[in-house]
């Protein structure tokens, strides 16, 4: 069915016309105050940033040992843990916000699962899941580039989805939002035989462009 939907894709986009590529936002100025906390402030779930360092393991902080940086609330296992981050906050905070790093290197945000953890010339990054951490260790250095470069940019779009270089090579024919072909279901084209108006509640995601479909069950 993949194989299909592809085929799907490729006949209609070779007929569509071209459009400029919708425009990234402006970046952040600050993109670290855009920072992924729990109700209370606190950033990757209340653990130690230091003692990814110190330790190589994750260590929950304690609220007793706690500090306020980029508007994050940091807390740690002791006393000489605050000292080393008071001391340096640079070095020991965690990259990116507190968002997923390998999210960020695709052009948007994901929570993290502090068990995905890593120090990468010499900066803590955190991954969503272990289907994230795969994605990053097939390339680490050029996915830390990636994240770099988009990071102020997926800040300054609050997280939401931004067109990477990766993807502008594709697009074709799509509109501010990135949708193809108007919002019209592709599939429709081929199953119906008509033009079809495709819900923004059904959609997928193709090589930097967002295709709308009229029902839940669209090809996958």
């Amino acid at each position: 069915m993949k194989i299909q939907f592809l085929f799907y894709l490729l006949c209609i986009v070779s007929f569509a016309g071209c459009q400029s590529p919708t425009q990234n936002p402006e970046p952040a100025s600050d993109p670290d105050v855009f920072i992924n906390v729990n109700a209370e402030g606190v950033i990757i779930d209340g653990y130690d940033p230091v003692a990814f360092f110190t330790d190589g393991k994750p260590v929950k902080g304690s609220p007793e040992f706690q500090s306020a940086y980029k508007g994050a609330i940091y807390r740690f296992a002791s006393a000489d843990h605050k000292k080393l981050f008071d001391e340096a906050p640079e070095k020991y905070k965690v990259q990116y916000g507190g968002w997923c790093a390998y999210a960020i290197s695709l052009g948007r945000t994901a929570p993290i699962d502090v068990n995905t953890w890593s120090v990468i010339d010499g900066r803590l990054v955190i991954q969503h899941n272990q289907r994230a951490v795969r994605g990053w260790e097939k390339d680490p250095q050029g996915n830390l580039k990636k994240a770099d470069k988009y990071w102020p940019y997926v800040a300054g779009n609050k997280g939401k989805q931004i067109l990477t270089e990766e993807e502008k090579m594709f697009l074709a024919n799509v509109n501010r939002k990135c949708v193809i072909i108007d919002g019209y279901d592709p599939v429709a084209y081929f199953r119906e035989n008509k033009a079809v108006k495709g819900s923004e509640q059904h959609a997928a995601r193709y090589e930097g462009a967002t295709y709308w479909f009229s029902s839940q069950a669209k090809p996958t």
